[in-house]
């Protein structure tokens, strides 16, 4: 195309048709202009697709992760009912008056001083953190997610260790449940010897140290209610907020 032009250029000098060669000139600047223009235009729309690929890729990584986060919490939860019932359903033990087998009165003992923890998955929000925070075009995403993964799960999750480990050094767990049990050697029904735990005490469902063991954990399950609600709230709204800004 290029040696077209120069030709028709050429001509025209050699005619000494200046005008003409002079319109033609400026016809050809703006040609050349226009495909410039064209080029970078097409070129930024490219950077521009490429750069809103790759943000949609990595909130849907955190979208991804945030369901995730909901799952564990949905277990936790459900670990959590199990105690609660167990707490109703030891309290009714105590109070009837009645006399349970050892092997019933571990299993509720167990499920009544079960234990929860929770560590979200923040590998997505990592993965943007990495390259800067800036791709995430909409501010109040960016806004939202760094106010999620940078103080409000963190910190919940802090406040929910602190309290068990709190309740576990001051309140003697260890201790109380010594108290309560000890542990022996027997032989199995297949003639294998093992390790179980049996009641210190014949009265068992009497023994303040009892009572003082399920507070502790009555107190824990209340606590972790509590929060795992919160958590939830928090997750789902993080979920709403990336999803509302991905592209279906």
């Amino acid at each position: 195309m290029l040696p077209f032009f120069r030709k028709i250029r050429k001509q025209m000098a050699d005619e000494n048709r200046a005008f003409q060669y002079f319109r033609y000139a400026i016809g050809e600047i703006v040609l050349v202009v226009i495909g410039i223009l064209i080029a970078l235009y097409i070129n930024n729309w490219n950077e521009s697709r490429i750069d809103r690929k790759f943000e949609q890729d990595m909130l849907k990584e955190v979208a991804n992760s945030l369901r995730s986060d909901m799952v564990y919490l949905d277990m936790i939860s459900r670990r959590n009912e199990v105690k609660e019932n167990a707490l109703r359903e030891m309290y009714e033990m105590i109070e009837s008056g009645k006399e349970y087998p050892d092997s019933v009165l571990l299993k509720i003992y167990n499920e009544a001083t079960l234990k929860n923890a929770f560590s979200y998955n923040k590998g997505g929000y990592e993965s943007i953190k990495s390259v800067g925070l800036d791709r995430i075009s909409d501010e109040k995403v960016r806004a939202g997610l760094i106010q999620l993964y940078e103080s409000d799960l963190p910190v919940r999750t802090q406040i929910m260790m602190y309290f068990q480990e709190y309740q576990d050094a001051n309140q003697d767990v260890v201790g109380l449940h010594n108290a309560l049990w000890t542990r022996i050697i027997t032989t199995a029904s297949g003639g294998q010897k093992k390790i179980v735990s049996r009641p210190k005490n014949k009265d068992f469902l009497k023994q303040q140290e009892l009572i003082e063991r399920l507070k502790i954990e009555q107190d824990v399950m209340s606590f972790n209610k509590m929060h795992i609600a919160l958590l939830k709230q928090m997750i789902d709204e993080g979920i709403q907020l990336v999803e509302n800004n991905l592209e279906l």
